[in-house]
Parts: structure tokens; sequence; C-alpha cells
């Protein structure tokens, strides 16, 4: 079970926005997206030059769900059956 201080439903542009801005003023975020990528249509819509500016951010989240996602399989692969 999850347990966090802010849950964001939406991982669109304002969902993970607001999830990221949670996050960097200390809450524990969990962020819940029903799709395949954050940012709606901007990223699924290949809405390229209105992220041009952001792509700092979209690259801290990659960032961050690849560090979090490593530790989930280093700690899956140590596991004994």
């Amino acid at each position: 079970m999850l347990s966090a201080d802010v849950c964001v439903c939406g991982g669109g542009s304002a969902g993970t926005t607001a999830a990221i801005n949670a996050a960097k003023n200390g809450a524990k975020v969990v962020l819940i997206e029903k799709e395949i990528s954050l940012g709606g249509l901007q990223t699924g819509g290949c809405v390229y030059p209105c992220i041009t500016s952001e792509f700092k951010f979209y690259r801290q989240i990659q960032k961050i769900v690849v560090k979090y996602h490593r530790k989930e399989v280093e700690e899956n692969n140590n596991d004994t059956c």
C-alpha cells in the first residue's frame, strides 16, 4: 500500500506540474495516470514546439521515474522464493 501526503489524479500538464511542485515543497506525492505517458496532449499529441521550453522539466521527471524503477527492480531481484 502506498502512503502519501498528496495524490494527484491525472498526469497531464497540470497534474504533472502539481505533483512536481508538491514534491519540491517536501510532500510525498503519488501521481496516477491512466495512459502510457505523462504530459497529456502535449506529449501524446506530439505538440513538441509547446514543450521545448519545458524540456528540462520533463527530463527531471524521466530521471525520477527511471531511478525509482531501477530501485524497484533491484529490490525484486534480491527477493528469494
